[in-house]
């Protein structure tokens, strides 16, 4: 039986190297691998995979699905869902060499407050009339923002100090926003006011007919 040469670093924990034999179970679930960049959703590193195995077939090329399944094997135990910056090399001869592979383990498995630090600034909504859905005011906005851009006035050189504002104040959309350009063309600067608001989970509910009032 081949035996292959597995060191697992995974995260605050040094695992010793230890000799394994192929695990291959087709009821085991599957592992992500990603070939280049980054997920598009929110992730946590769990470990670094750095492992050793042989070359099993002679007559094909070098090829990741030589050491897919033990990747994928190495990943499950380190609690992964996928795996992403993998890196491998074959050293000796491309008929019997040996495959050196690293790789970062990620789970998708994260806190709230991680996965929306990973996600970034949440985006505000600008509305034009108030929403129908329930809200409470939470700021009155009056900002002042230097024109930066040639061109004809327009709001779109505002919203993202707006934007950025009525998060500061809490606030999930903004509603009547009104703006106007002061100063010379060359010097010119947008006086913009607006009021942030929250969006509210409960709903108002209508008080029975002929109920008393309070």
């Amino acid at each position: 039986m081949r035996s292959l040469h597995v060191c697992l670093t995974a995260a605050l924990t040094l695992a010793a190297c230890s000799m394994l034999s192929p695990r291959r179970d087709a009821n085991e679930r599957p592992i992500e691998i990603i070939k280049s960049g980054k997920p598009s959703r929110p992730f946590t590193t769990v470990g670094r995979l750095d492992f050793h195995v042989e070359k099993w077939s002679s007559k094909d090329p070098p090829s990741m699905e030589d050491f897919r399944s033990e990747l994928e094997s190495q990943a499950r135990l380190a609690g992964a869902d996928a795996v992403m910056d993998v890196d491998w090399t074959l050293k000796g001869t491309p008929e019997t060499g040996v495959y050196h592979v690293i790789a970062t383990a990620i789970s998708y498995r994260v806190a709230p407050d991680q996965a929306v630090a990973q996600a970034g600034p949440r985006d505000v909504e600008v509305l034009a009339t108030p929403p129908a859905r329930p809200y409470t005011k939470v700021s009155s906005l009056d900002l002042y923002i230097e024109k930066k851009a040639p061109g004809e006035p327009s709001l779109e050189e505002v919203l993202p100090e707006l934007k950025r504002q009525a998060r500061l104040s809490g606030a999930e959309a903004v509603i009547e926003v009104q703006w106007t350009l002061r100063g010379a063309p060359d010097a010119a600067v947008y006086h913009v006011t607006a009021t942030g608001i929250a969006y509210s989970n409960v709903a108002t509910t209508p008080a029975p007919a002929g109920a008393a009032p309070q």
